[in-house]
């Protein structure tokens, strides 16, 4: 029951962020060939941006979206032991940011049950980004990583920042945003194709 109050008591900006920033997954999905990874990513960028809507604790789309997130990240997880050993990658790395995945998401749990929901989404928002750059970095072959990151980081930090700083999400719709962050994501990776 404690925790259903939790859910209710969160901002809907927070809500709706959380929800509309799931889409920025897309990215390595649209670049990977590893279709496993891509499209087991895919269900879990659609069952959190549908969650995070109107998220219920227990619902069919929470069970889904803790059940998806935490098969993918098992399964990455293993992807880059095979990775680390076939392809002689950095151990430090990966290691590097798997703790740092889980340390954000213990973070933005614990300020979840402490009810400090701008706290919580900064820390959700981070773990995000953490999951990303290893998935990037597990999924996508790329000479020039280092170039794309940057220019999907920049993409990812002025949607958040817009996001944020709105006064209000009564005069905004959760769908309208989902298509206005689609478009800037897809225009982020044609900028970063490009650029490669």
């Amino acid at each position: 029951m404690h925790e259903i109050k939790l859910w209710d008591n969160m901002p809907k900006r927070n809500k709706y962020i959380l929800g509309v920033t799931s889409l920025w997954m897309m990215i390595p999905i649209i670049n990977t060939n590893i279709s496993y990874l891509s499209g087991l990513l895919g269900a879990v960028c659609a069952a959190s941006t549908l969650f995070w809507f109107d998220p219920h604790q227990n619902s069919l789309l929470h069970k889904a979206d803790k059940y998806l997130s935490t098969n993918f990240t098992i399964t990455l997880f293993i992807y880059t032991i095979f990775d680390i050993i076939n392809n002689n990658s950095s151990i430090l790395l990966f290691s590097s940011l798997s703790g740092t995945t889980c340390m954000f998401y213990i973070i933005s749990y614990n300020y979840f049950e402490s009810e400090m929901h701008n706290y919580q989404l900064i820390a959700h928002l981070l773990f995000r980004y953490s999951i990303f750059l290893w998935s990037y970095m597990i999924m996508v072959q790329s000479k020039n990583i280092q170039n794309e990151i940057l220019v999907v980081t920049i993409g990812y930090s002025i949607n958040v920042s817009v996001m944020i700083f709105l006064k209000s999400w009564k005069n905004y719709s959760y769908w309208n945003n989902c298509i206005a962050t689609s478009l800037l994501v897809m225009g982020t990776d044609l900028i970063k194709l490009y650029k490669s």
